[in-house]
């Protein structure tokens, strides 16, 4: 079950993720990233208590990325990303060497070592 929590201080805002994030989860995840994206010019999402995440997911934090650049805004993940996201995000095709044409900030949050 997903557990979110945000915490703001002046422009920059932090998502908490915690817990398993389903498909069910998808619509709420999106309002959100919406809100949240809107309230700030930085936004980072704090995965590090996430345990299991569903295919859209990432998805979700792709599409809430595109948006955000265009928004002039920042949006990044934080916290250690858990090695079971890591390698599904490699499965999945979504870990990058280089950004999405979209990434004109050069921000991808699929760019990790």
């Amino acid at each position: 079950m997903l557990e979110p929590s945000f915490n703001k201080e002046q422009n920059r805002g932090v998502l908490s993720l915690k817990g398993d994030i389903t498909i069910e989860d998808a619509a709420s995840l999106k309002e959100l990233l919406l809100l949240h994206t809107g309230d700030v010019d930085d936004l980072l999402i704090n995965v590090s208590d996430v345990t299991e995440v569903h295919l859209s997911w990432f998805q979700l934090i792709c599409s809430a990325h595109r948006y955000s650049a265009k928004m002039k805004k920042k949006l990044s993940l934080c916290g250690e990303i858990p090695e079971n996201i890591r390698t599904m995000a490699v499965k999945a095709g979504f870990k990058r060497h280089k950004g999405c044409v979209f990434d004109t900030c050069e921000s991808c949050i699929w760019l990790w070592n």
